[in-house]
C-alpha cells in the first residue's frame, strides 16, 4: 500500500511546484530568465574560486626554484588577476541578483494578489457566509502572495548548490570517498527533520486559522474607525485587547514549542556533521603531512570543505523548503478550484430592455433554505411587479425580505419555484446583464472612503463620470445641498482615514447611497430600507423625487418605516417565510392583520405617522 501512495504523493507534490513555477514564469518572464543565467554562474563561479586559490598557491610554492623572481612573480600576478576578476564578477552577479530576485518577487506578489482578488470578485455571495470559505481564504491571502516566489528561489538555490557541490564532491571522492560519502550520508537525517518540521508546522498552521482570523477581527474592532466611538463609550478596549492577547499567546506558544524541538534535533544533527567533517580535515593533514598533497590542494580541500558543507546543506535546506513551501500553497490551489454556481447558462437570452408584459416581474412559488440551515428561509412565495408599479415588502426582523431580494438579484438561486422577467426565467440571463437591470441600495450599504463623485459613479463604474449625471442623481437623493458646502464638493474625500478627507453624518451616507442608485440606470430599482438614517421631512422629499424619476420604471421598497410603507402600490406582509397578506395600505388596514398590528404598534412610539 505504501509503495503505490509514496509515487502518488511525489506526483501530486511536484505538480504543484510546476504550477507554482509556471505562475512566477507567467507574472515575470524576463526577470525568471534573468535569475536562470545568474544561478547559472553563481554555481561555476565558487568552483572556479577554489582552483584558482590553489593554482595561485602552487605556483607561489614554486617560486623558490625558479631563478628569475620577476618571472616567478609574473606568474603568481597572472593568477592573482584572474582570482580578482572572478571575485568582481561574483560581486557583480550577487548584486544584479538582490535586484532582480526582489523585483521578481514584487511582481509576483502582486500578481498572485490579483488572481485572489479575480476568484474573490467571482465567488457567489454563499461563499462569503461560510465560515469555511473565510478560513480557506484566509490561509490562500497569507500564503500565497509570497510562497510561489519562494519556491522558485529554491529551485534556483537547489539547481545552484547542486550544481557546485556535484563540483567539490568529485574532488573528495578522488581524496577519500568513503569518508565523502559519509558526509553525504550524515546530511540525510537532517533533511527528514526539516520535512517532519514543514508538515507539524503546515498541521498547526492549519488548526489555528480560526483563531488567527479571530485575532485579527480583535485586532480591526482595537483600530477600526467605524468601532472607535463604540469601544470608547462601552469600555470595550481592555476586553478585547486581552481576548486578542490571549489568542495571539495560544498561537504564538505553540510556535515557540514546535521550534525548540526543531532546534533540538537539528543541533545533534549537525553536531555529528561537524565531527566528520572534522575527521575529514585530519585525513588531509595526515596526507599532506607524508607529502601526498600540495599547499594548494591542502588549502583547496580546506576551503571546499567548507563551502562544500554550506552547499549540502542548502541543498537539504532548499528541499525542505519546497516541501514546506507546497504544503502551505495548496490552501492557495484549493481557494482556486472553488467554482461558483451563479454563472452564465451556455447560451444565454438578452435581457428584454423593453418591457412589454405588464408582469414586469414574477416570483412563482419560490422557496429557499440557506446551506448547513434546517427551516427554509422562504417557502413558496409568490409576488408580482408590474411595469411602472412600487411594492413594497414588510415584515418582522427574520421574516425572510432581505432574502427574497438576494434572490431576486439573483445573488442565490431558488431550491423551489422561478423568479421571471418579462416571462423568462432570470437563471437564463446572464448574470451580469441581470444585475445592470437592477438598481440596489441594502441597509449595510458601503461607505467607499473615496471622492463624493467617485462615490456616486461607482453604482454605474461602467458609465463615464458624467458631472452633470451624478449631480441629477445627488439631487434626486437630496444630497446636493450638503455636498456643496463640502470642501471641494464633488471632489471632497469621504472620512477621517485618509489626507483630506471629510466626515459626514449618517443621514447624509445614506444620500449617497441612494444618488449612487438613482445614478445607475435601471429598469428595476430595489431598495432595503433607504431611508433609516433620515428624517421624517428628508424621507418624504426623496420619496417624492424618487416617484418623479422612476417614469415606468418599477422599484421593490423594503422598509420597517410605514410613512414609506404606506405609499406604496401594493404591499406584500412576510411572516415566517410566507407571504400572509397582501393588497394595498387601505385593504390591509381593514384586514386588521399582521400589517394593521405593525401599523399600530409604530404609530404608538411615532404618533405623527397617523
Amino acid at each position: 500500500m505504501k509503495d503505490i501512495f509514496v509515487p502518488s504523493f511525489l506526483k501530486r507534490h511536484i505538480s504543484q511546484i510546476a504550477r507554482a513555477v509556471k505562475l512566477v514564469w507567467s507574472f515575470s518572464p524576463k526577470y525568471a530568465w534573468i535569475n536562470l543565467g545568474i544561478t547559472i554562474l553563481q554555481s561555476v563561479l565558487p568552483i572556479l574560486s577554489l582552483l584558482l586559490l590553489k593554482f595561485l598557491l602552487d605556483a607561489l610554492t614554486q617560486t623558490a626554484s625558479i631563478p628569475d623572481k620577476n618571472e616567478a612573480f609574473r606568474t603568481l600576478f597572472f593568477w592573482i588577476i584572474l582570482s580578482l576578476l572572478v571575485a568582481l564578477i561574483n560581486s557583480f552577479v550577487r548584486a544584479v541578483s538582490e535586484v532582480t530576485q526582489q523585483t521578481q518577487s514584487v511582481l509576483v506578489t502582486d500578481g498572485m494578489a490579483d488572481l485572489i482578488h479575480s476568484k474573490s470578485i467571482s465567488a457567489d455571495l454563499e461563499f462569503y457566509e461560510n465560515s469555511e470559505f473565510h478560513d480557506t481564504l484566509h490561509r490562500a491571502q497569507r500564503e500565497a502572495l509570497f510562497r510561489p516566489s519562494r519556491i522558485v528561489a529554491n529551485l534556483l538555490l537547489l539547481a545552484q548548490s547542486t550544481f557546485t557541490c556535484l563540483g567539490i564532491v568529485s574532488g573528495f571522492v578522488a581524496l577519500n570517498w568513503k569518508l565523502t560519502l559519509l558526509l553525504f550520508l550524515i546530511m540525510i537525517p537532517g533533511f527528514f527533520v526539516k520535512i517532519s518540521y514543514a508538515k507539524r508546522l503546515y498541521k498547526l498552521e492549519h488548526t489555528n486559522t480560526n483563531s488567527e482570523r479571530l485575532s485579527y477581527y480583535y485586532h480591526s474592532l482595537l483600530t477600526g474607525a467605524n468601532s472607535a466611538r463604540e469601544i470608547k463609550l462601552l469600555d470595550l478596549g481592555n476586553i478585547f485587547r486581552d481576548k486578542y492577547n490571549s489568542l495571539r499567546r495560544g498561537i504564538r506558544e505553540g510556535r515557540i514549542l514546535l521550534s525548540k524541538k526543531r532546534a533540538k534535533r537539528e543541533f545533534l544533527i549537525q553536531l555529528v556533521g561537524t565531527l566528520a567533517m572534522f575527521g575529514l580535515m585530519v585525513y588531509i593533514i595526515y596526507d599532506a603531512v607524508w607529502g601526498r598533497l600540495t599547499i594548494g590542494s591542502i588549502a583547496m580541500y580546506f576551503q571546499g570543505m567548507q563551502l562544500g558543507q554550506a552547499q549540502l546543506q542548502s541543498v537539504m535546506r532548499a528541499l525542505a523548503s519546497l516541501y514546506e513551501d507546497n504544503l502551505f500553497l495548496s490552501a492557495f490551489f484549493q481557494f482556486t478550484k472553488l467554482t461558483p454556481s451563479i454563472s452564465a447558462p451556455e447560451k444565454s437570452l438578452m435581457v428584454p430592455v423593453s418591457v412589454a408584459l405588464n408582469d414586469a416581474l414574477k416570483v412563482e412559488n419560490v422557496s429557499f433554505r440557506y446551506s448547513g440551515k434546517n427551516v427554509n428561509a422562504l417557502s413558496d412565495v409568490s409576488l408580482t411587479l408590474r411595469r411602472g408599479q412600487v411594492i413594497a415588502i414588510v415584515g418582522e426582523n427574520g421574516s425572510g425580505k432581505t432574502t427574497l431580494l438576494k434572490l431576486i438579484c439573483r445573488l442565490y438561486d431558488p431550491m423551489n419555484g422561478s423568479i421571471n422577467f418579462d416571462g423568462t426565467d432570470i437563471r437564463r440571463f446572464d448574470p451580469a446583464e441581470w444585475h445592470r437591470q437592477l438598481s440596489v441600495v441594502f441597509q449595510d450599504y458601503l461607505q467607499y472612503m473615496i471622492s463624493v463623485k467617485e462615490n456616486i459613479w461607482v453604482g454605474a463604474s461602467y458609465k463615464e463620470q458624467a458631472l452633470d449625471e451624478i449631480k441629477q442623481a445627488a439631487s434626486i437623493a437630496g444630497a446636493d445641498k450638503f455636498i456643496q458646502r463640502l470642501p471641494h464638493n464633488y471632489d471632497t474625500v469621504l472620512g477621517r482615514q485618509f489626507i483630506e478627507g471629510s466626515e459626514i453624518s449618517g443621514g447624509e451616507w445614506q444620500k449617497i447611497a441612494l444618488a449612487r442608485m438613482f445614478f445607475r440606470p435601471a429598469q428595476i430599482y430595489i431598495l432595503d430600507e433607504p431611508t433609516s438614517a433620515l428624517d421624517t421631512i428628508s424621507e418624504a422629499k426623496v420619496f417624492s423625487s424618487f416617484r418623479e424619476h422612476l417614469q415606468g420604471r418599477s422599484a421593490i421598497l423594503v422598509s420597517h418605516r410605514f410613512t414609506t410603507v404606506r405609499q406604496a402600490d401594493y404591499i406584500y406582509v412576510l411572516e415566517g417565510g410566507r407571504i400572509v397578506e397582501s393588497g394595498d395600505h387601505n385593504a390591509l388596514m381593514k384586514n386588521n392583520q399582521l400589517y394593521a398590528r405593525l401599523y399600530q404598534a409604530q404609530i404608538m412610539m411615532v404618533p405623527e405617522l397617523a
